[in-house]
């Protein structure tokens, strides 16, 4: 059964991602999974003492009692009309970093078609750790992310913004966006920043390329094509995102040295914390693209 992953630490930005999370489980026919990552006291560390296996059992203890209180309160908060899915709750806690666990617990024996994570960023240190967490969650590409900022309430997204260069790893996120939106009768708006655009009718042979085979590949009859001038990428996009409509924005993550990220900054870092709609993440180095 294809499962959403939703990643909390129990801040009130979690609480309201778990929210999102579970409403667009039982839209798209989806169970879910709270998954909680954990440290112990390091030993090494002489202003805290060590920990027993006796300590970290009273803590797997103590938060799966957590877990569940979350999960009976996001049931509770649904009210599901006859006939409609439910989705079936887990939850799990381990000790470690979260990719590291993530990855050797969840991911090796559960259908995970997508993680979620509620966006922090009001303290340096915490917007940092978040956005580090979400880094590594697209480096290892084993699926894609929803980041969900603060205060956002679930909606099903009617009119989706998919940023692109229409390269060929695009067209794969594509054909698996679509199925997202399958689910809800979306409308896919392709949009492309250039400073190369001139006018509306004008599309230059590459792109015209991509949008007919497109057409053909994923044959998703709500595609358009939204061209958006502007010499910066980022802001070209933050435009976009304003001026919608858009309920939902779409990019694929690509893995840049170390010199691109210093001299450019990344192009998803920069998004994440920009734009007020729920961003999702496909990473371009994905094995497989799932499909919702």
């Amino acid at each position: 059964m294809k499962t959403i992953l939703m990643l909390t630490d129990f801040s009130p930005q979690a609480a309201a991602a778990a929210n999102y999370a579970f409403r667009l489980a039982t839209r798209i026919h989806a169970n879910v999974m709270l998954y909680h990552a954990f440290t112990m006291p390091d030993p090494s560390d002489k202003s805290f003492k060590s920990w027993s296996v006796e300590d970290y059992f009273l803590r797997k203890e103590s938060l799966a009692t957590t877990l569940s209180a979350w999960a009976e309160r996001l049931v509770n908060s649904a009210h599901p009309s006859s006939g409609d899915f439910t989705p079936t709750i887990s939850c799990a806690s381990e000790l470690g970093e979260l990719t590291d666990a993530v990855q050797s617990h969840i991911f090796a024996n559960h259908d995970v078609v997508l993680a979620v994570v509620g966006i922090h960023g009001r303290h340096r240190a915490t917007r940092l750790l978040f956005e580090n967490n979400v880094n590594r969650m697209l480096s290892m590409g084993m699926c894609p992310v929803l980041v969900v900022p603060e205060g956002a309430a679930y909606e099903d997204p009617s009119y989706v913004c998919f940023a692109t260069d229409f390269s060929r790893s695009h067209m794969r996120a594509l054909h698996s966006l679509s199925s997202l939106c399958t689910h809800f009768g979306s409308e896919i708006s392709l949009v492309w920043v250039s400073n190369k655009v001139k006018k509306p009718g004008d599309v230059p042979d590459a792109v015209r390329d991509f949008l007919t085979e497109v057409s053909t590949a994923v044959g998703y009859p709500k595609l358009y094509y939204r061209p958006v001038r502007n010499r910066f990428v980022v802001n070209g996009l933050y435009r976009s995102s304003l001026h919608g409509p858009c309920d939902l924005f779409v990019l694929v993550h690509r893995v840049r040295s170390r010199w691109y990220r210093i001299t450019k900054g990344s192009t998803t870092r920069q998004l994440i914390h920009r734009v007020e709609m729920p961003l999702l993440v496909f990473p371009e180095a994905m094995a497989s693209y799932p499909v919702f």
